[in-house]
């Protein structure tokens, strides 16, 4: 085997080890900087976009509160703005 020949299957491995790297980086990065940014959670009603009538937020944080005590299952309703502007559930 010629000294090229080395030379070139060692660039090419360290290539390939290097965009294995990447991707791996990638994988373990990505998923960080895409999730959303919650409002605190004050409660089990958080209307962060004002969305719901206040009677309204009352009936969910009864209704959720009888889940909890009845099941022992916990839920919670967040309303937020998107990046756009635009309210969602």
């Amino acid at each position: 085997m010629t000294r090229a020949l080395i030379v070139e299957r060692l660039t090419w491995r360290a290539l390939v080890a290097g965009l294995m790297a990447m991707a791996v980086w990638l994988v373990l990065a990505l998923p960080g900087l895409t999730q959303p940014a919650f409002p605190e959670l004050t409660g089990r009603v958080v209307d962060g976009a004002n969305l719901l009538s206040p009677a309204r937020e009352a009936e969910l944080e009864a209704r959720l509160a009888a889940l909890e005590r009845d099941t022992s299952d916990q839920l919670v309703v967040v309303t937020g703005v998107s990046g756009s502007g635009k309210s969602s559930l």
